[in-house]
C-alpha cells in the first residue's frame, strides 16, 4: 500500500534505514486517528492523492504542531471513550508519529529514537499511574478468562 511507503522510496525507489521509520509513523497515526490510510486515498490538490500523513499535517495550520495538538478532531473518539491514556500522552504519541513521517529524511527521527520516545512515555505513565494503559490491560485480562 502506497500510504506506508516513504516519499524517497515512492519518488526514487531509494530504501534507507529511515524508510521503515516512515511506516511506523503511518501506523502510529493510524492508531491515534482511528482511520486507515486507505480512507484518505481521495483525489487531492495537485499531485492526485491525499494520504493519512498529509491529512494529519493539513490540520497543523501553518506548520504549527501545537495547533494540531489542541485540535481534537484528529484523534480517534473511541480511544477517549474507553479511557485509553490521557490527552497529554495521546498528543505526545501523535508528535512521535509525525516525527517519523518527516518528508526530509535528514529531519526524520531514526527507529531507535522513535522506540526510545515511546518507551519513555510508557515509563512516565507507569510511574505516574502505576500501570500503562491499565484500562485496556484489565479489559483484555477479563476477556481472556474462560
Amino acid at each position: 500500500m502506497v500510504a506506508y511507503k516513504s516519499p524517497e522510496y515512492v519518488q526514487h525507489g531509494r530504501v534507507t534505514k529511515k524508510t521503515d521509520v516512515w511506516s511506523l509513523g503511518v501506523l502510529i497515526l493510524e492508531i491515534m486517528t482511528g482511520k486507515f490510510p486507505s480512507n484518505f486515498l481521495v483525489k487531492g490538490k495537485g499531485n492526485g492523492e491525499e494520504d493519512i500523513v498529509t491529512w494529519v499535517k493539513s490540520k497543523l495550520g501553518d506548520d504549527d504542531r501545537e495547533t494540531l495538538l489542541t485540535n481534537l478532531e484528529v484523534f480517534d473518539r473511541e480511544m477517549g471513550a474507553i479511557g485509553v491514556g490521557d490527552g497529554k500522552t495521546m498528543k505526545q504519541l501523535l508528535k512521535i508519529g509525525l516525527s517519523c513521517c518527516e518528508d526530509d529524511v535528514q529531519k526524520r527521527i531514526d527507529l531507535k529514537e522513535a522506540v526510545g520516545r515511546i518507551e519513555g512515555l510508557k515509563l512516565r505513565n507507569m510511574s505516574n499511574d502505576g500501570e500503562f494503559f491499565s484500562a485496556i490491560a484489565s479489559d483484555c485480562e477479563e476477556d481472556m478468562k474462560w
